[in-house]
Formats: structure tokens, C-alpha cells, sequence
């Protein structure tokens, strides 16, 4: 992973990322008990995908390469919508 961070150039960021990722992550794991918490992972993380998303295009990375990110990006924003109604 430390190679992937210095090619997208965000080497500088790796932990904050990673710490971002976590919490995002035990957000979404409690979101379906406390549904503000699902919310604010859920959008925090579709715009970190987004983000990544948009350093693979920056990149030049193939459509193949940004797939996983695609997807993630739509799982997420899925879940945003879903905890929205919930509401």
C-alpha cells in the first residue's frame, strides 16, 4: 500500500487516510443502531472514494484500476440515500 500512496502522490497522508478509513468503518458497522453516525460515515466515505476516484483519473489509471473505487463509491452513496430515508 505505501507504494500505491507514493504513485497517487499522497504518500504525506497515508495514516490520516487509513484512520479515516477505520472509523468511517465501525461508523457504518453502528449506523444501523445510530443512524446519524451511518450517515455522516456513509457521506465522509463517498467522498473519499470520490476523491480517489478523481486521483486515479489524475493518474492516468485504467478504467480496470478504477473500477474498485467506482464501486465502492456507489456502495457507499447507496447507503448515504438508504440512511437518509431512514431518518
Amino acid at each position: 500500500m505505501k507504494k500505491e500512496f507514493d504513485r497517487f502522490g499522497l504518500s504525506n497522508f497515508r495514516v490520516l487516510i487509513g484512520i479515516t478509513q477505520l472509523l468511517g468503518a465501525a461508523a457504518l458497522a453502528v449506523g444501523p443502531w445510530f443512524v446519524v453516525w451511518g450517515l455522516i460515515a456513509s457521506a465522509g466515505l463517498s467522498l473519499q472514494m470520490l476523491a480517489g476516484v478523481g486521483v486515479r483519473i489524475r493518474i492516468h489509471d485504467s478504467l480496470a484500476q478504477t473500477i474498485q473505487a467506482i464501486g465502492f463509491l456507489l456502495i457507499n452513496l447507496f447507503l448515504c440515500v438508504s440512511y437518509i430515508q431512514n431518518l
